[in-house]
Order: C-alpha cells, then sequence, then structure tokens
C-alpha cells in the first residue's frame, strides 16, 4: 500500500514539473524587417501549431529606454492557424518621438506558452536605419562629424575632411555635424502613391515591398531625431553640395540679418568644393558677349539656371583677381562684424558694391578671369584665421572699370591650377626642347681611307712553297709503311 502512495506521488510530481518546463527546440528562429520610417515587423516561427499556442508577448529594448511589453494575439499573428510549424507575424508601429532613432540598437525577445505548459524563448536585435539603401557613416577621430550616406555615393571618392578642415581653420569655429545624406532617387520619410479617387496615399514598405502600412508624414522627424536630413541636388556634384550645406553650418549664424546675397554664398561654397569651376568660365563669357549680364537686384536670390550660377562664380572670381582668394576668405568673416554685407564689400575691397557688376562684364574675358576661375584654395600654404573689420589692401582697377578711390595694392601671388607667364620675364626654354638642325649633304668634306700595307710572309716565294710540299708528302707515305707493316706482325 506505501508503494502505491510513493508511486502516485511521484506521478503527480512529474505532471507538476511538465507544466512548466522550459524547451528550447521549441522556437524555430526570429527575423525582424524595418518598414522606414513608421514600423517593424518582428516575427517567430514556433514548432507547434498556433492553436496550440496559449500565449505569445514580445519584449523589445531600445537603446537606453525602458523596455515595452506587447501582447500578441496569436489568431490575428499567425500566418496558417493549423499548420505544424506556426509562423507569428506582429507589426510595431511608431506613434511618437518615442519610436527608435537612426542608429539605434534595438533588441526584442520572444516569449512562448503553449498550451500544455512548455516555454520557451528566443532574442534577436537589430540596428535601426532606412533599409531601402546600403548605408555607410563617415566619421573623424575627434568627433566632429558624422555623416551617413550610400556606399555608392561614397565609393565614388567624396570626401568630407578636407572640407571640413580648412573652413574650420578659416572660421576658427569646429561644429558638431551628424548628417544623413540621401541620394537623389530616393526621398527619405514616407513613400506616396497617388489613388485612383486622386488622393495621395502615404505609405512605409520593406525592403522587398512584400508589406505597406499607412505612414504619417511626422514619422521620418521622430526616426531622425538628432540627424538633419538632406537631399543630395540632382543637378549638383555631390561634393559641391556637401560644400554647400557646410557653408551654412560655419557661417550662416555669421550672416544673420548681414543681407548676404545668395550669389556670394553660392560663389564661396563653390570655392571650397575641391572640383574645378572652370567650366563656368564659358558660359559666363557666352552670357557677357550677347549682353545678357543679370543685375544686381536679379542676383540677390539663388536661381537654378546655368546664367545664374556662372555668373555668381564669375562675380566673386572677380574678386579672388583684385584681393585674392584669401581676400574673399577675410570678406566672409568680416561680414559678421559689419552693418552689411554691401558695408563689408566695401571695406574689403575699397569699392562700392553696385560697381562690381560693371567691373566684371568687361573683366570676364581677360586672361586674368582665366585664372581666377582655376583658383583652388587647397594649394594654399596656409588658411585664413578669423579676421577682424580691417579693410584688406586692394589693387587699383583696371582703367575699364568707374573712377574710385582705392588704396595701393599689396602684390599678391594668386594659385592656380594652370600657371601663367608674367609680363616681365620669359621664361627659359627647357633642354628638352633643343633640337639639332642637320647639315645638307655634301658640305662637309668625308675623308677617303687609306689601306694598310701588309707585311710580306716567306710562302709568298715558289721556292719554299714548292720545298715544304714535298717534306709534307714524304712524311705522309713515311707513316702510310708504318702502318702496314705493323699490320702484318699482328
Amino acid at each position: 500500500m506505501r508503494a502505491f502512495w510513493v508511486l502516485l506521488t511521484l506521478c503527480f510530481g512529474m505532471i507538476a514539473s511538465a507544466a512548466g518546463q522550459s524547451d528550447s527546440d521549441l522556437i524555430l528562429g526570429t527575423g525582424s524587417d524595418i518598414l522606414f520610417p513608421q514600423g517593424v515587423r518582428i516575427g517567430v516561427g514556433v514548432a507547434a501549431t498556433a492553436a496550440d499556442i496559449a500565449q505569445a508577448q514580445l519584449i523589445i529594448t531600445v537603446q537606453d529606454q525602458p523596455a515595452r511589453t506587447i501582447e500578441v494575439e496569436v489568431a490575428s499573428a499567425a500566418l496558417v492557424y493549423t499548420e505544424p510549424e506556426a509562423r507569428l507575424r506582429t507589426i510595431w508601429t511608431f506613434a511618437d518621438d518615442s519610436a527608435p532613432t537612426w542608429g539605434d540598437l534595438v533588441g526584442y525577445r520572444w516569449e512562448i506558452r503553449l498550451v500544455n505548459g512548455v516555454e520557451a524563448s528566443a532574442e534577436g536585435e537589430f540596428l535601426f536605419s532606412d533599409p531601402r539603401q546600403e548605408w555607410e557613416t563617415v566619421s573623424d577621430a575627434e568627433g566632429r562629424f558624422q555623416v551617413v550616406m550610400p556606399q555608392r555615393i561614397l565609393r565614388s571618392g567624396v570626401s568630407i575632411d578636407p572640407l571640413y578642415a580648412l573652413m574650420s581653420a578659416n572660421t576658427g569655429t569646429r561644429p558638431r555635424l551628424d548628417w544623413i545624406l540621401y541620394p537623389p532617387d530616393l526621398a527619405p520619410g514616407c513613400q506616396s502613391m497617388l489613388e485612383e479617387d486622386g488622393d495621395i496615399r502615404r505609405f512605409a514598405s520593406t525592403a522587398a515591398n512584400d508589406l505597406q502600412i499607412d505612414c504619417q508624414a511626422d514619422a521620418v522627424r521622430w526616426v531622425t531625431r538628432g540627424w538633419s536630413v538632406h537631399q543630395i541636388d540632382d543637378v549638383m556634384a555631390t561634393e559641391a553640395f556637401i560644400s554647400r550645406l557646410l557653408v551654412d553650418e560655419f557661417y550662416s549664424s555669421a550672416w544673420r540679418e548681414k543681407a548676404v546675397p545668395e550669389w556670394f554664398r553660392f560663389a564661396l561654397s563653390q570655392i571650397y568644393s575641391p572640383g574645378s569651376e572652370a567650366v563656368l568660365l564659358s558660359e559666363a563669357r557666352r552670357t557677357a558677349r550677347t549682353g545678357s549680364i543679370l543685375t544686381m537686384d536679379a542676383m540677390i536670390e539663388a536661381q537654378e539656371s546655368a546664367v545664374w550660377q556662372a555668373q555668381s562664380y564669375g562675380m566673386v572670381a572677380w574678386l579672388i583677381d583684385q584681393i585674392g582668394v584669401l581676400g574673399v576668405f577675410r570678406l566672409a568673416n568680416v561680414i559678421a562684424a559689419a552693418v552689411d554685407f554691401a558695408t563689408a564689400y566695401e571695406q574689403a575691397t575699397g569699392q562700392p558694391l553696385e560697381a562690381l557688376i560693371p567691373n566684371y562684364g568687361q573683366w570676364i574675358f581677360s586672361r586674368e578671369a582665366e585664372i581666377a576661375f582655376s583658383v583652388s584654395p587647397y594649394e594654399l600654404p596656409t588658411a585664413v584665421p578669423t579676421m577682424t573689420l580691417t579693410p584688406s589692401p586692394t589693387r587699383s582697377p583696371t582703367p575699364s572699370l568707374p573712377p574710385t578711390a582705392s588704396a595701393t595694392a599689396t602684390p599678391e601671388v594668386i594659385p592656380s591650377r594652370t600657371s601663367a607667364p608674367t609680363a616681365t620675364r620669359r621664361a627659359a626654354q627647357p633642354l628638352s626642347t633643343l633640337t639639332v638642325t642637320p647639315r645638307p649633304p655634301g658640305s662637309l668634306q668625308t675623308p677617303t681611307p687609306v689601306p694598310i700595307p701588309r707585311a710580306p710572309s716567306l710562302l709568298d716565294q715558289p721556292n719554299v712553297r714548292s720545298v715544304t710540299l714535298g717534306v709534307l708528302v714524304l712524311l705522309l707515305v713515311t707513316l702510310t709503311l708504318l702502318l702496314i707493316r705493323s699490320g702484318r706482325r699482328r
């Protein structure tokens, strides 16, 4: 009887133990798909039918935020309710700025409990970003900037560090940059499509586009907190676009309420851009030749036309010819302490701003214009420190310019990508260009070779030759007889 009760107790213990047991083989795998910028689809595979699952929980952690738990409704989350291996999918939809931001590490854990009491859990994680592109982050060791851009653009040779270093040296500032640069063919944020009824539908989708969900316009702002998001202009080189963004970062606060015209802002960013601007010269000259030079009022606001861009750079190229590229950097610095841009310009050049376009219109056809359009600040030995409002010495205007008071210029060497000859000194001809001119045939006397006489030999005498021949014949006969006799003895 005692044995019966002991056996019964053991059976109840085994049943109670089985009710809370854990099965490591119950969960087959996990996965996630980002529906940027609105949510994430997170899934789990279970070695049981959906009908056998009593409870499914998804616990999500984002960086340092408190963990959040989602109770998953099995009936709606199961792809097929009765199949032997249940696959559950649920969508975590963002509703506010508690959403993960770009670059956050998101962790999740599935907790599954079956009807028979068996429990299991599995974890996964992913870095949050836009999965529609392959991204790469560019940063420097000093933590000055962090720029995310598509790999295909970065591998084309784009470099940020030289631009940042030069602007930092010229302005004496080191702004912190956290940028996300989208390519021209992919807009950040929600995607959109025109419905048959004429309404525009905003949606977010997976990278494979196998699932779409409605998308809120504010979602991209939630998931890029702490970042500045920009889309690269499709009509501008990438480095020129980055240079324009950097000019805004380094100079905008100092230029606030200084009425800085867009032509100067554009041209300064082009100077900082490593690419050559010499291609703009032909457009600038064509415009000037046809009498289509834009007025100063037309140059204040930015335009997308090639005429406006070429003239903008040409006007600053004229400044480079007058005060040097370092003088242009000084002008950009002293704007902050001046009443406005026109005042800073006059102090830097010694001429009123109204005289710029007449000066430019005649100068653009000169050799100096070709040199100024090819100047690169990256060939200068040193950068420009932060400057005060002291005006720089300027060169007297050319005779074709309106008469204005100006200071005597201090000669300044303008570095350029193409060297130009000077008016006072002719370069010596290199040795590699010297040639040898041949004389005409027969102009020089050709010496006639003189034969060298040969010393006479004894064999040249007939008697000596006969005696020598007879001796050789006698020796040959003697040797023959000796050979015959030796053969008979054997």
